[in-house]
């Protein structure tokens, strides 16, 4: 009787596992042969972004400059930076956006295909340039002294497509800024505190 069950366990659990890898299979084979699965490709840009020219290398007196960058390998989908609930960009693979803030503390997050993805605690300095990017991951993280991915910074500023907030940047900001809020306030006070991302002062460039 045990080893029926255990038996009919197995088999269970061999069909899930087939199950999910048919679905990975038709999602991947999805994203190659599908036109619009593919769209997100280097050269494409969101509908709330434009192109841009080559951005400012150092901020105005007293204000800090920080990049935001997508370094990633996934070319079907774009990553939406916030600064609390201020859109500041959507970067597709390849492509990096700059933004002037003033210096102090900042909350910015970052999602993609409508999920939440990482919020970053940040304290800037002024006068100060840094760097946020996606290069593992479609989320945003830190870019720290001392990691590997610092020495990489100035050939993703060399290779980006370079864009800006559109025409259509209003209405997406309009849309989707109280989702933005509730990111940002479970990452903060809420369940999911233990995610909450760091940027320090000390890590600009």
């Amino acid at each position: 009787m045990e080893t029926g069950k255990i038996q009919s366990t197995a088999a269970y659990m061999t069909s899930k596992k087939q199950i999910f890898i048919c679905r990975a299979l038709t999602i991947a084979l999805c994203l190659l042969l599908t036109p619009g699965c593919v769209s997100h490709r280097p050269g494409f840009i969101p509908n709330s972004m434009q192109a841009a020219g080559p951005p400012p290398l150092t901020p105005p007196p007293g204000k800090c400059l920080v990049f935001f960058h997508n370094n990633t390998l996934f070319s079907y989908t774009s990553t939406a930076v916030w600064d609390g609930t201020n859109f500041i960009a959507a970067v597709a693979n390849r492509q990096s956006a700059a933004a002037v803030f003033d210096p102090g503390e900042h909350m910015f997050a970052s999602r993609f295909l409508g999920r939440c993805v990482s919020v970053i605690e940040a304290d800037l300095l002024p006068d100060q340039i840094y760097d946020i990017a996606a290069f593992k991951y479609l989320y945003l993280t830190p870019v720290k002294r001392g990691e590997k991915e610092h020495d990489l910074v100035s050939q993703w500023m060399k290779d980006a497509i370079w864009v800006t907030r559109g025409p259509n940047a209003a209405a997406f900001e309009t849309k989707h800024k109280g989702y933005i809020m509730k990111m940002i306030t479970a990452s903060t006070v809420g369940n999911k505190k233990d995610q909450l991302l760091h940027l320090a002062p000390e890590d600009h460039r």
